[in-house]
């Protein structure tokens, strides 16, 4: 049987198990959608090495868990550098005076607005923050770090404090 063929039996047999598979690990039915994308390309990279000796269910599942481990963790690296950030921003913000009820109800709306600014970033723009805010590199080390020249890098620090400060004063008025 041809390669092709063989992938559409696997594809028609097991897509329907594996997304609901996803969908209930990930609580997204698109993220569990672009995962099981995912595992069927893995799947077809794997058809050309498999040994017909091997049950190809557990090749394929194979591939389902450890997608959804590689998932997990890209996951929450990102969480916790949008919590690094948040953290910075608590301690760091603008405009902070003291413990007043009406300067304390902007520094909550404010962390709110950034909550909101950091879960809409890109995972480029939040790990060139990170590297910037956080660990107090200079453009030029997060340039060489990233194997961008430093243009891509200003050009991706300015979108992503833009979209911070902008949207962020956009919420508090």
């Amino acid at each position: 049987m041809e390669l092709q063929s063989h992938f559409d039996l696997i594809f028609l047999r097991y897509r329907k198990q594996i997304e609901t598979y996803l969908y209930r690990r990930v609580k997204d039915r698109e993220i569990a959608k672009d995962l099981a994308q995912e595992v069927f390309l893995k799947m077809y990279r794997s058809l050309v090495l498999f040994d017909s000796a091997r049950s190809i269910s557990s090749l394929l599942w194979t591939i389902v868990k450890n997608t959804l481990v590689d998932h997990q963790r890209k996951w929450t690296h990102e969480t916790n550098v949008k919590n690094e950030i948040l953290v910075h921003v608590e301690s760091t913000s603008y405009g902070y005076k003291g413990p007043s009820p009406e300067d304390a109800l902007i520094q909550k709306q404010l962390i709110h607005a950034v909550r909101v600014r950091l879960s809409e970033m890109k995972n480029d723009q939040l790990h060139v923050l990170r590297l910037r805010l956080l660990e107090g590199l200079r453009v030029v080390d997060i340039a060489k770090n990233l194997g961008l020249n430093v243009s891509q890098v200003k050009s991706i620090l300015f979108r992503a404090r833009s979209r911070l400060v902008n949207r962020s004063q956009m919420c508090l008025e």
